[in-house]
């Protein structure tokens, strides 16, 4: 499952694997993996990659042996095949660091260690890539979430009256939000007359001028789509109960 690192996010896993074995050692090995893949899917077969005897793998100590996640895969002894041990999830691995989430590219390290079964025993250190790329699996999420306003009687039309923004976790064009006004309560006639949201930035602007008389309350709500497939999306209520 070697795959394209361009414009995916995607993890060195620290570790050593151990082989009684040398040749084609210096062969770049890059793999690649959904997060939220499905437990026991392969990742690859690192033996037959390196171009090792799957026949005397159990005899010449193929293993993972430590570092920082590796527990997400598994070696097979007898196949070589690498598969997933766990579920992976990339925010959860980024932990909240925002220079991890908002990054194409993600690392850690797996130091691949080939020793051979001489005396003395000699060994040669190659860094293996496992490329974790996003899904999109995180909702549109606002800053703030109900908002009550108090508007102005008879203000321009055009005028901005309110700005919202939503942020997503995930990578690229899953993290992508547009928005639209999806609901009007209380309003005689459409919404859609009396404001407007900029579907890029969130930014609601009066098209006409606002009359206490004729419109004393309303409220709707803005809806933050991502662009991933399937997109995902939340909703943003905004009441106004009077004018000044």
């Amino acid at each position: 499952m070697e795959g394209n690192l361009q414009n995916q996010s995607f993890w060195w896993i620290s570790g050593l694997l151990l082989l009684c074995f040398v040749d084609r050692i210096f062969a770049q090995l890059k793999y690649s993996v959904p997060e939220h893949v499905q437990v026991g899917s392969p990742v690859g077969n690192v033996a037959k990659d390196l171009g090792l005897d799957i026949g005397s793998l159990p005899s010449r100590r193929f293993r993972i042996v430590s570092g920082p996640n590796h527990a997400l895969f598994a070696l097979n002894q007898n196949n070589g095949v690498m598969s997933v041990a766990q579920n992976a999830d990339r925010e959860v691995l980024c932990d909240g660091t925002k220079v991890c989430l908002i990054k194409t590219v993600s690392q850690y390290d797996i130091t691949i260690t080939a020793t051979d079964c001489g005396e003395p025993q000699l060994y040669k250190v190659k860094t293996l890539h496992i490329q974790v790329s996003d899904v999109n699996d995180n909702i549109p999420v606002f800053s703030q979430n109900p908002v009550e306003l108090y508007l102005v009687e008879n203000n321009s039309a055009g005028a901005a009256i309110f700005s919202i923004t939503a942020t997503d976790e995930d990578l690229n064009e899953n993290a992508a939000i547009s928005y639209h006004i999806a609901k009007a309560d209380g309003v005689k006639g459409e919404m859609a007359s009396y404001l407007n949201i900029n579907s890029e930035n969130g930014l609601i602007t009066a098209l006409k001028s606002f009359d206490f008389e004729n419109l004393k309350t309303f409220q709707f709500h803005v809806v933050a789509t991502d662009s991933g497939a399937p997109s995902l999306s939340s909703n943003f209520f905004l009441f106004s109960t009077s004018f000044v």
